[in-house]
């Protein structure tokens, strides 16, 4: 689970759930408030940081996530047990339909 906190009042903003085990490695994306979570699971979840709702699912690990980099256009890298790394296209056309740019 990953708990987001209200940074001014303290008080519990949302909780990111969905994993199969351990939460292994966060980073923010570079446009809107969505943060993406590596698991011991084997995956990759991308949620909106302020209604805690999943947004989309990236699956094709076949050991834990580890390490992710995200870079400046949102594209994301994953590093698992199963030693190799990924690359997953997350250029958004899907932001623009949330309002978020």
């Amino acid at each position: 689970t990953v708990t987001v906190w209200h940074g001014e009042t303290g008080l519990m903003r949302s909780k990111l759930r969905s994993f199969g085990g351990a939460v292994l490695c966060v980073r923010f994306l570079p446009f809107g408030p969505f943060l993406c979570v590596g698991a011991v699971d084997k995956s990759t979840k991308v949620f909106h940081v302020l209604t805690g709702e999943m947004q989309f699912s990236l699956s094709a690990h076949s050991l834990a996530v580890r390490k992710m980099c995200i870079s400046s256009e949102g594209i994301i890298a994953t590093a698992s047990d199963d030693k190799e790394v990924r690359l997953w296209d997350c250029r958004m056309p899907w932001h623009e339909a949330m309002g978020t740019q």
